[in-house]
């Protein structure tokens, strides 16, 4: 839900071995700019670069809570 919300964009949209968790993870950390909405850290933002790192550590951890296994779910 937090990469949904974060994105914009729908597992749905995702097709063949990319899904919208992995799509996010290859996105990060270098190009979280380019998977994060628009709106939610718009690019002439005075504050970008520190957005940017604070919407990169929620798709972090948004990422953690979608691993397969319990055990490595945080």
């Amino acid at each position: 839900m937090l990469l949904e919300t974060f994105t914009m964009r729908k597992p749905t949209e995702f097709e063949g071995d990319i899904s919208l968790k992995h799509w996010v993870s290859y996105s990060l950390p270098d190009a979280v700019i380019d998977a994060a909405d628009a709106n939610l850290v718009p690019p002439t933002d005075n504050h970008l670069l520190k957005k940017l790192d604070y919407v990169a550590s929620i798709m972090n951890v948004a990422i953690d809570c979608c691993a397969e296994s319990p055990a490595r779910q945080i």
